[in-house]
């Protein structure tokens, strides 16, 4: 859009409780870097949602995930009682399958979704109509995403 359209536009969305947008300055575009901690924990430290991998924000898997990493932590310090280091053991170890396996869907989905290459475009096609027609396979997908990869 014209500067003019989309200050307009902006200006709509965001309502005037915050101001008047008076200009708009240049438009860039900014990589997202993924990352990933190697180790979630240590001594009695414990990193959670995005201090402990940051995502693509495909379809809100950053939110959905440090939601997951919250509650594992509550059942891990609840399961071991007084011995935290036990419970942070616990909670890295099983968050590990769950954190890699999101990070790979939120890594390679915008890619597969950007893409023009006419035989991936077929298969991503192909995959949707599959999802469209398969009530069972849409349910799993919404699992995976909404529950994780579970042990």
């Amino acid at each position: 859009l014209p500067d003019a359209a989309l200050r307009d536009e902006l200006q709509a969305a965001l309502g005037a409780r915050i101001g008047r947008i008076e200009r708009i300055g240049p438009r860039r575009r900014q990589r997202l870097h993924q990352q990933l901690r190697e180790r979630v924990r240590e001594h009695r430290l414990v990193w959670l949602g995005n201090a402990a991998q940051t995502l693509h924000p495909v379809a809100g898997q950053g939110f959905n995930l440090g939601m997951r990493d919250c509650a594992t932590l509550v059942d891990c310090v609840t399961a071991h009682d007084a011995d935290i280091g036990a419970a942070l053991r616990d909670y890295e170890a099983r968050r590990r399958a769950d954190r890699q396996a999101i990070a790979a869907l939120t890594r390679w989905l915008p890619a597969v979704f950007g893409t023009r290459f006419a035989t991936l475009a077929l298969a991503r096609s192909l995959g949707l109509a599959a999802l469209d027609h398969s009530p069972p396979l849409r349910r799993q997908l919404a699992q995976l995403l909404m529950f994780g990869v579970r042990d």
